[in-house]
C-alpha cells in the first residue's frame, strides 16, 4: 500500500493515498468524495481509493483500461522535461506553458472546466530565480579550490543575494532547543555557517515549532551569519545528494544571505584542516546528543544573484469527466499528481523533474485520455487534478483542498468505496 498523506487545516481533511498505478507512474494521488444535497446542506466526503499496484484481494477491471499508452506518455514526459520547459519551476514561463499544454490537452479530450468557466485555479507563491552562482574554498595558503553548480553543490530555493567570504564554522545541527544549542559559545558573526540540512532525530521538534530548514537558516542570520553552507545527513541510509528547491518551508526570507547545500566530498574538503569526516561528526553528535561545533580554519566565497519576488501568480489544472448515473454522477473520483519541479539554476537545467513529476502528470492525462477516447462510461464522476507547488510544501494541493471546486465535509471519515 501507498503511503498516507493527511493534511488538516481550517477544520477540513484530505486523506489520500500515494500510489503508483499499474506500474505506470510516480506520485498520482487518488481520492473519492461524494455529493449529498439534503434541504439546505450540501456535503461532501472523501473516501481513499484503494489502487496501489492493483495487487489487492480483489481484481479491478475496466472494459479499455489496457490501451493505457506508455509510447504516449513517455511523449508527455519528454516534452515536459525538455530544456524549453526550463524545469517547470512554479511561476516560471516554463511552467505557464506546461500548464498550458496540459489545460489544451483536457479541452481537446472533453474535459469540463473544473473551476467555473476555467480550468485554472489561480493562486499567488513566493518565486525566486537564480541567475548566477559560484563557490570557492580557499586553503591555507590562499589557493583556490572552484566548486560546479549542479555537480558539487546547488543553491537552496530560498537563497538570498550576496557575496561573502569569510571563515567557515561548523554548527552541527544548527539548531537552540531547551538545553541543546549549537551556537553555544560559539561566535558565527560574519562568519559561514555549516550545519546538516535535516533536523537531529534526537530533538522533539513538535514542541519547538522551529526546526523547519527555512527556521534553522533564519536562526544562524539571527546569530549573526552571513552565509549558510548545507550538506545532507551522511548516515542516514540513502544520504541525499545536493538538490535543487524551491521556497520550501516557513519562515522569514533573508534576502542578503547566500543558502548553498554541497556534497558530502565536498564536506570532508572544507574539514580536512582538522582531520574530521562529516560521517564521524553526525555520530559524535547522534550518540552523545550533545553539540560540537567549531570553527574548521577553512575561509571559503558564496556568490549568489537572485531575483526575489513576494508574489508570482500560478494555478492548478483541473478538468472533470462527468459520470453517466443520475444520482452517482455528484460522486466524485480525484485522479491528480504534481505538474511543478525546481526549475534551473544559472541558466542551466540541472533538475529537468522527469521522474518528479512529469511522469505522474503524463499517467494523469493518459488515464484522461483513454476514458474520453474510449468512451469508458463511469457511474461517479472523476476530477483530473494537476498541482502546482506540491516542491515548496504541497501549496498547490492545499489550494485545491481550501478553495475546492466543490464543498468538503469538515473531517470526513475515511471509507472503502
Amino acid at each position: 500500500m501507498g503511503s498516507l498523506v493527511s493534511i488538516s487545516q481550517n477544520s477540513r481533511k484530505l486523506v489520500v493515498y500515494k500510489s503508483r498505478i499499474l506500474n505506470y507512474f510516480k506520485n498520482i494521488y487518488i481520492l473519492y468524495y461524494t455529493k449529498y444535497n439534503r434541504v439546505i446542506m450540501k456535503k461532501i466526503l472523501f473516501l481513499i481509493l484503494f489502487t496501489t499496484h492493483l495487487s489487492v484481494a480483489q481484481t479491478v477491471t475496466i472494459p479499455g483500461i489496457e490501451s493505457i499508452s506508455s509510447t504516449n506518455m513517455l511523449k508527455t514526459v519528454e516534452f515536459l522535461a525538455s530544456e524549453k520547459l526550463q524545469g517547470r519551476l512554479s511561476g516560471s514561463p516554463g511552467y505557464y506553458e506546461a500548464a498550458e499544454y496540459m489545460k489544451n490537452e483536457f479541452q481537446k479530450i472533453g474535459l469540463k472546466p473544473a473551476f467555473g468557466n476555467d480550468y485554472y485555479q489561480y493562486f499567488y507563491t513566493e518565486y525566486n530565480e537564480i541567475t548566477s552562482a559560484g563557490f570557492t574554498v580557499f586553503d591555507n595558503s590562499g589557493n583556490p579550490r572552484i566548486y560546479e553548480l549542479g555537480k558539487d553543490f546547488v543553491c537552496r530555493g530560498f537563497t538570498g543575494s550576496g557575496e561573502i567570504k569569510s571563515e567557515v564554522v561548523f554548527c552541527g545541527y544548527g539548531e537552540a532547543l531547551g538545553d541543546y544549542n549549537d551556537y553555544q559559545n560559539t561566535d558565527v558573526r560574519n562568519k559561514i555557517v555549516m550545519f546538516f540540512k535535516q533536523d537531529a532525530s534526537f530533538l522533539k521538534q513538535e514542541s519547538f515549532g522551529g526546526a523547519t530548514l527555512r527556521h534553522r537558516v533564519n536562526l544562524a542570520v539571527k546569530n549573526g551569519a552571513k552565509g549558510i553552507i548545507l550538506v545532507s545527513k551522511p548516515n542516514d541510509r540513502n544520504p541525499q545528494k545536493p538538490i535543487g528547491s524551491v521556497m520550501d518551508g516557513d519562515g522569514e526570507f533573508q534576502p542578503n544571505c547566500p543558502v548553498i547545500h554541497i556534497d558530502l566530498q565536498t564536506a570532508d574538503e572544507i574539514l580536512k584542516e582538522k582531520k574530521y569526516k562529516i560521517k564521524n561528526l553526525q555520530s559524535v553528535i547522534d550518540s552523545t546528543e550533545h553539540p560540537f561545533s567549531f570553527n574548521t580554519g577553512v575561509t571559503a566565497e558564496i556568490e549568489i544573484k537572485a531575483q526575489y519576488e513576494k508574489e508570482r501568480k500560478t494555478m492548478n489544472i483541473a478538468g472533470i469527466y462527468e459520470g453517466t448515473d443520475d444520482s452517482l454522477k455528484n460522486e466524485y473520483i480525484v485522479i491528480g499528481a504534481h505538474l511543478d519541479h525546481v526549475g534551473g539554476q544559472a541558466g542551466k537545467i540541472y533538475f529537468p523533474g522527469a521522474n518528479d513529476n512529469a511522469s505522474g502528470s503524463a499517467g494523469v492525462l493518459e488515464i484522461a485520455k483513454t476514458f474520453a477516447e474510449k468512451g469508458i462510461k463511469t457511474k461517479r464522476s472523476i476530477i483530473f487534478v494537476l498541482f502546482s507547488n506540491e516542491e515548496s510544501g504541497l501549496q498547490g494541493a492545499k489550494q485545491f483542498i481550501n478553495n475546492p471546486p466543490l464543498p468538503l465535509t469538515p473531517d470526513p471519515q475515511p471509507l472503502i468505496p
